[in-house]
């Protein structure tokens, strides 16, 4: 049967066994050591007894069996005694053991509670936070030791999980945006065609082309909200081919880029080690790359350019693309990889952006063990893939 006691008896019953078995070899080496002791005393009082009743006994009123039995009967006296004082010993030191056991165990119950207060005050703190108070911090005063270390850390957790409730928060009031304006531009479509006494062809056509655009848009945003969420357990058994990939990618785009003259151009020396392997996901990599390039694309000046160059940095596999944007900030930097995040928002929105390519280029590129970064100026960005060997 499992017992439940609490940390504070769980301490004084660990120290009280050490204690014990501290108590019960200090008591047994003492009494051995003091046992010995008496032994050597008593051997020598029987030592000297013999001269001192030769010099005070005469020989003329003794005689020789007479002065024998006092020297055996003095040994024994000296024998008894000790043994007397030896059986004295043993009880004294066991009763004093258990009084220093009883005492210290006492001593250690009391001592642990007050060790324990600041544990107990902790407890009491922890209890009062919940998911509407996340951004309170547990009080940190008090000298340098564990529990103050532990105190930190909880904090440190605390900050954590509310940063994680804000971006879910954020990304839940997002995905509803994202859904309603759709639906409500469809609903007001509806709801004037309703208006109208009589509909004619013309206006049944533009009715079904606002639902068909808006509905594509729904099915989009539905779409990369899945794939951001089933990304858990990806299977990464394909043998990628970097260049074959990119190559794919810029002929399927090419009509895109030509739409507003727009120049891609790819690194003709991709330096990559041919004997290494590299295996991932191809159908992910591929679609974390075309967004890389299509919102370079999408995001770039008439008559510019997206260049594109794939190296092999020792341990890993970089892969640089290059435009001639509009530019991002560097406060949104790291901004731009979270769902539904738009630096220009009325921009993205004609162009018919969702806000969430780069989140799910970010998770593809995570969960093969990678990362991106990007830099921008008024001339335009880079962003930087590097993937590591498996």
């Amino acid at each position: 049967m499992k017992l439940n006691l609490s940390l504070r008896l769980k301490v004084t019953f660990i120290n009280t066994m050490v204690l014990i078995i501290c108590s019960v070899i200090l008591t047994i080496t003492t009494s051995f050591s003091v046992s010995r002791s008496i032994d050597k005393i008593g051997m020598t009082s029987s030592a000297v007894s013999k001269p001192i009743i030769q010099q005070t006994v005469p020989k003329k009123v003794y005689n020789n069996n007479t002065i024998e039995n006092n020297k055996i009967t003095q040994a024994q006296t000296i024998t008894q005694a000790a043994q007397m004082e030896k059986d004295k010993l043993a009880a004294t030191s066991i009763i004093s053991m258990l009084a220093v056991i009883v005492l210290g165990c006492i001593i250690t119950y009391l001592t642990t509670g007050k060790s324990l207060e600041s544990v107990k005050k902790l407890n009491d703190e922890i209890k009062d936070i919940s998911e509407h108070n996340l951004s309170k911090k547990i009080n940190e005063e008090g000298a340098e030791d564990e529990i103050k270390e532990l105190t930190k850390s909880f904090n440190n957790m605390l900050v954590r999980i509310d940063d994680a409730f804000e971006t879910q928060k954020q990304f839940s009031l997002n995905v509803a945006h994202e859904l309603r304006t759709p639906l409500s531009v469809i609903q007001m479509k509806i709801d004037v065609f309703k208006k109208r006494k009589e509909q004619t062809t013309e206006d049944y056509k533009k009715l079904i082309g606002v639902i068909e655009k808006n509905n594509n848009r729904l099915s989009k945003v539905v779409e990369e909200l899945l794939s951001i969420c089933n990304r858990d357990n990806i299977e990464r058994k394909d043998q990628i081919n970097f260049d074959k990939i990119i190559k794919s990618i810029i002929v399927e785009l090419r009509e895109v880029a030509s739409e507003k003259n727009i120049n891609i151009d790819i690194d003709e020396n991709m330096n990559v080690n041919a004997a290494k392997a590299f295996y991932g996901n191809e159908q992910l990599l591929y679609r974390a790359i075309y967004n890389l390039i299509e919102n370079s694309i999408k995001y770039n000046i008439e008559n510019g350019y997206v260049n594109i160059y794939l190296n092999e940095e020792n341990d890993f596999i970089s892969i640089v693309i290059t435009n001639s944007g509009i530019g991002i900030e560097k406060e949104d930097y790291e901004n731009i990889f979270k769902p539904f995040y738009r630096v220009d928002k009325s921009r993205s929105r004609k162009i018919g952006g969702s806000g969430l390519g780069l989140s799910i280029v970010k998770t593809i590129i995570d969960h093969h063990n990678g990362n991106i970064r990007v830099e921008s100026d008024n001339s335009g960005s880079k962003f930087t893939i590097k993937i590591r060997y498996n």
